[in-house]
């Protein structure tokens, strides 16, 4: 696989990383609740005494790095 390949593909993960973070923040702002897997993030923030969003950025950080190595 080409590096501009491998470099475009993970612009997009990152990208779309980052809509979902923001989408789910409104969703948490509202106070409409969260989805299934922001349950995950809740619990994994609850249980390491971190914040929601940095949760999800280690959590989506570990899954690239599985993804992609």
């Amino acid at each position: 696989m080409s590096k501009e390949k491998v470099a475009k593909q993970m612009f997009l993960v990152v990208l779309g990383q980052v809509i979902l973070g923001i989408g789910v923040s409104f969703i948490i702002f509202a106070d409409l609740g969260i989805d299934a897997f922001g349950v995950f993030h809740s619990g994994v923030a609850n249980t390491f005494n971190i914040s929601f969003g940095a949760a999800m950025f280690y959590e989506s950080l570990l899954a690239l790095v599985v993804i992609f190595f």
